[in-house]
């Protein structure tokens, strides 16, 4: 049942560490699937400035796990804060398949 699982929190989690900015904060994420373009995952970030939340847009895509990444809604908190949800198709990178061991021959 384990290796049937279709969704990888954990692969997803690690595709936010290496591309979160540090002036940029995550409050939810919701994945969802959709039959035809696969999983759907919207992102609910806080940041300071615009141009912080555009550098994790862009480091999601660049990361290629992510595409088409957009910034669906954004408000300002009353603290000052952006707060927006980003949705992208999210379509983890396959890992590398271990190389069979060598054969050993008979001897």
């Amino acid at each position: 049942i384990i290796d049937q699982r279709a969704f990888s929190w954990t692969d997803l989690l690690a595709d936010f560490e290496a591309t979160l900015p540090p002036d940029v904060r995550i409050t939810s994420v919701q994945p969802q699937l959709n039959e035809k373009t696969g999983f759907i995952v919207s992102i609910t970030a806080e940041a300071r400035r615009s141009e912080d939340l555009d550098a994790f847009i862009e480091a999601l895509e660049q990361r290629g796990s992510f595409h088409n990444v957009l910034s669906v809604q954004e408000q300002t908190s009353t603290d000052g804060l952006i707060v927006a949800v980003i949705q992208g198709a999210y379509l983890p990178q396959a890992e590398p398949e271990s190389p069979a061991p060598a054969p050993q021959g008979a001897g």
